[in-house]
């Protein structure tokens, strides 16, 4: 049986909250460890997002060289 191949799991968070819980920043994010990167404001725009992710992904098997 294969093993998956290694990367990066993110999770997700919606809006930033401060230190005492107060939101300061509407928006979908990312949070790959401790990196942390607003995507969009809107399910559409996180949707767009994915979308973009699939062309990129072509884009790279379009130019990738096989191991």
């Amino acid at each position: 049986m294969m093993s998956e191949p290694a990367f990066i799991k993110p999770t997700f968070s919606i809006n930033r909250y401060d230190r005492n819980g107060d939101m300061f920043e509407d928006g979908i994010y990312l949070n790959f460890n401790s990196t942390t990167i607003k995507i969009t404001d809107s399910i559409k725009g996180f949707d767009a997002f994915i979308a973009h992710l699939t062309t990129m992904r072509q884009e790279i098997c379009d130019n990738i060289k096989p191991a």
